[in-house]
């Protein structure tokens, strides 16, 4: 399997992703891939990405894995498509609710992606949307505040004006489908998502063809049903049906015993089904009640940082300034929080797997019932054997001391060949507390090299934790500028555009200055750094540095070297 099934790694139910697969996974999921025209290795496939995806074995994914595993930032429009995929409105996916909706997004054409998007603000399900439904669907797509944000071109005004082709203040749905055909761009950040799921899963070539395959088997199901987002729903049910039917036909042609018989089967299938998911609902159950009350504060705080950030996100006028500077304070101290939480569950978790040597004891048990295992284990009885002999020899009496040198093991750490030929002819009982030192040499040396391991992991993720505090901070700043900044950003209601307000000063700018993170001074685009503080502008102020290119600063800093020495 794919990079999430390591031979080392265990996935649900303590068993090898690969196991899971052919035990489970595909079991359960056949008909439903199969009425998706995807057959067994094609589905393995999306299930290694999901594995890949499950990195804390949970048995789901959550909308955060979701992005980190496209490497996307998370916007709007994707959150809800993942919201989309999420048939039983759970906040994360199991791995039927992904390859299902993966197929479908995949799947689509430009018409169909175009029909989703539209279908998202035609809440009433008229066919057509006013320019105010198209604006919202816009910021969606571009995940924008306003459409003014869209860097053209075109820009947001004239994609609005393509979308409004006659001038009516409407736009229907056959409208937007033709304007799609000729200016793709318009929906540019839906068909970049679409892109990126098909390259991380079997290829665009792939997809390219089972679009086409699409077309022709389920194009009735697509424009039948009542919106882009129940068509998936539509296919099911119609295939469903129409292989129910096909089995019914089938089983009227077989005599009744074997009718009798096939029911027995199913009925056993059924039961043997049942008492799985029983028993999965259990672990699962058992899995969430092992949660620490760490890991709890610490999915409390992220949630509470999510929480200010939106907050954080809406639209302030220069009356609610206090307010928007409360949101600030709140966002900061939920970040701080999450911080403290994240380490502290951190600890934890890595004090409890400190503690729990169940997975040493579960890997030498499967090591030694492995072919090696047994030999090694034969190798280890032995020498053990041939220790407690030459231990006996140099108890006893000068006649059996003379005994001793055959043996005592070798120096290069293997057992003599006297200890081979009497093992040979010793009852097991005799080789008991033999055994038991092997077993113990064994265990020794798996527990030694959990430690190595797990001290590596540990450190790892403490590294990794470290980084993730650092990331986070870093885009706070350079979204929402730092927590003592004396920058707000404004709404004029007026203008319907934002603007930042210098709150000492008074001083008021429309287009987003770039603030120094380190002592929140105003940096002009034209200037390479802070001068106030000699501090190099963070990226997301180089994004708005309008000043000389790097070769250019290089060249010119380079000549004032050479004009100062001389």
């Amino acid at each position: 399997m794919g990079g999430g099934s390591s031979t080392d790694r265990r996935y649900m139910s303590g068993m090898l992703p690969e196991d899971y697969w052919e035990k489970v996974a595909w079991p359960e999921n056949k008909e439903v891939l199969s009425i998706l025209q995807l057959n067994k290795h094609q589905a393995l496939k999306i299930f290694e990405a999901f594995v890949d995806i499950d990195s804390d074995n949970s048995g789901e994914m959550s909308v955060e894995e979701f992005h980190v595993y496209l490497g996307m930032t998370s916007t709007k429009f994707s959150e809800r498509i993942f919201g989309i995929l999420d048939a039983d409105a759970s906040g994360a996916l199991n791995f039927s609710e992904f390859a299902v909706g993966v197929w479908n997004y995949c799947t689509y054409d430009v018409r169909l992606i175009t029909k989703l998007a539209f279908d998202i603000f035609d809440i009433d399900q008229q066919g057509k949307l006013d320019l105010a439904e198209c604006d919202a669907l816009l910021r969606m797509v571009y995940d924008v505040p306003h459409l003014d944000n869209i860097e053209g071109p075109p820009s947001g005004k004239e994609i609005m004006e393509l979308i409004d082709v006659n001038g009516d203040g409407e736009v229907t749905i056959d409208e937007f489908s033709d304007l799609m055909e000729t200016h793709l761009y318009i929906l540019q950040p839906a068909l970049d998502l679409q892109r990126a799921l098909r390259q991380r899963l079997l290829g665009v070539k792939f997809w390219d063809g089972l679009t086409e395959l699409r077309r022709q088997l389920f194009a009735a199901e697509d424009s039948l049903a009542s919106n882009s987002i129940e068509s998936m729903k539509e296919i099911l049910v119609i295939k469903q049906k129409e292989r129910e039917s096909r089995q019914h036909q089938e089983e009227e042609a077989l005599s009744e015993e074997e009718q009798a018989h096939i029911l027995e089967q199913k009925e056993r299938a059924r039961r043997k089904h049942a008492e799985k998911q029983y028993q999965k609902k259990r672990r699962v159950q058992k899995l969430n009640a092992q949660i620490t009350e760490e890991e709890k504060a610490e999915k409390l705080a992220l949630a509470e940082v999510r929480e200010c950030r939106l907050m954080l996100e809406e639209p302030f006028t220069f009356d609610q300034l206090s307010e928007r500077r409360q949101a600030r304070e709140a966002l900061y101290s939920a970040a701080n929080k999450l911080k403290d939480a994240s380490l502290a569950a951190l600890n934890v978790r890595q004090a409890n797997e400190r503690k729990n040597s169940i997975e040493v004891d579960r890997s030498v048990d499967l090591f030694l019932q492995s072919k090696a295992g047994r030999n090694r284990l034969a190798f280890e009885v032995q020498l053990a054997y041939g220790r407690e002999m030459a231990e006996w020899c140099e108890r006893g009496n000068s006649l059996r001391a003379v005994f001793t040198p055959f043996f005592t093991p070798t120096e290069g750490g293997t057992a003599s060949t006297a200890t081979g030929l009497v093992k040979r002819f010793t009852r097991a009982k005799n080789l008991s507390a033999a055994r038991q030192g092997a077993h113990s040499a064994i265990l020794n040396e798996f527990m030694a090299e959990h430690k190595t391991k797990l001290s590596e992991t540990h450190a790892s993720e403490r590294a990794n934790q470290q980084t993730f505090t650092e990331a986070l901070f870093v885009e706070l700043v350079a979204v929402f500028f730092g927590p003592d900044t004396e920058w707000e950003k404004l709404w004029d209601p007026d203008s319907s555009a934002p603007y930042w307000y210098h709150i000492p000063s008074g001083r008021t700018e429309w287009l987003r200055p770039a603030i120094c993170h380190n002592c929140d001074a105003f940096i002009d685009p034209m200037d390479a750094r802070c001068f106030e503080c000699d501090t190099d502008r963070t990226a997301a102020n180089v994004e708005l540095y309008t000043g000389l290119s790097a070769e250019a600063l290089r060249l010119k800093h380079k000549g004032n070297e050479d004009e100062d020495s001389d």
